[in-house]
């Protein structure tokens, strides 16, 4: 591979002197993210950092490049920006307060994701973790990289809402990957149309297990982490009662987003006042259902 001629948002080679790349359209000359790494760092010795492929509150992902292996993956970092910045030097993380605790906790949290997908390595329809570890006083974890769409941009381009029959192709795969989960005395705790990813052959993955905790844990608080419309009434409460039926409660939320093209209202309002419209042919679905089932 000739690195002066590489595009950072595909890692194949380009024309010289072209500033787009005439494969993926990815332009060289647009600016990254405020608080990413620069195109081109060196991970671990071994990881060429590429374009952002997502950031959140909590972190960055890029597409990088795996000098040893030869292959694309995706490298999670660990940039919490309400309690830290990129150093000038573009490369080490620095605090901005006093709360290198919660910082020191925080990144503990987030390679217990990384941990949760090693156990889970060999879990058809979940992303895979390949390696972790801390530089630049923050941490990383490395991923399979896979080409594709969010079930919910997806479900977006289909005009807001897709038949049930193919909702249930996508979700099945899932599903049973979550048995898997719950089989471990894991709770995800974050299903939704944003953490199921479907890839370019068609085949459907869960994503984001940053929210993931132990079902075994007993008489100690959980951090009240939700979606609306997707949680259930136990995850508004930090002491609430979660485990395998949590997902089940979310998985159902967004088989019913699927189909109907709506957000179901928050699980604690329907406590007191359930006003969760049936879909028009819910009786027809549920018999198909009832009937495959028994």
């Amino acid at each position: 591979m000739n690195l002066e001629h590489i595009c950072y948002g595909c890692f194949q080679e380009k024309p010289d002197g072209a500033s787009v790349c005439p494969r993926c359209g990815f332009c060289a000359e647009e600016e990254q993210p405020f608080l990413a790494l620069p195109m081109e760092t060196l991970l671990n010795g071994r990881y060429m950092t590429g374009k952002v492929l997502g950031v959140g509150g909590f972190g960055i992902t890029y597409l990088c490049y795996d000098l040893t292996l030869e292959i694309k993956v995706a490298i999670k970092e660990y940039m919490p920006s309400s309690l830290a910045t990129r150093h000038s030097d573009k490369y080490s993380v620095a605090l901005t307060g006093r709360g290198q605790e919660d910082y020191r906790n925080g990144m503990e949290r987030f390679l217990d994701e990384a941990r949760i997908l090693a156990k889970l390595q060999n879990t058809p329809n979940i992303v895979s973790v390949q390696n972790y570890f801390k530089e630049n006083n923050t941490a990383y974890f490395v991923m399979e990289y896979v080409e594709g769409m969010s079930l919910k941009a997806y479900i977006a381009s289909q005009g807001g809402k897709i038949p049930y029959d193919q909702a249930l192709t996508i979700l099945m795969p899932v599903m049973q990957a979550l048995t898997q989960v719950h089989a471990l005395n894991l709770t995800h705790r974050d299903i939704s149309p944003d953490n199921i990813f479907i890839t370019a052959g068609g085949e459907s993955k869960l994503l984001d297990f940053g929210a993931a905790r132990s079902s075994a844990v007993e008489e100690k608080s959980l951090s009240v982490i939700l979606k609306h419309g997707y949680a259930p009434e136990e995850q508004y409460s930090s002491k609430g009662n979660q485990g395998p039926w949590t997902d089940v409660y979310a998985m159902g939320a967004t088989l019913y987003r699927c189909v109907t093209g709506e957000l179901p209202p928050d699980s604690i309002m329907r406590v007191h006042n359930d006003t969760l419209k049936r879909p028009r042919n819910w009786e027809f679905l549920f018999l198909r259902m009832w009937n495959r089932a028994f």
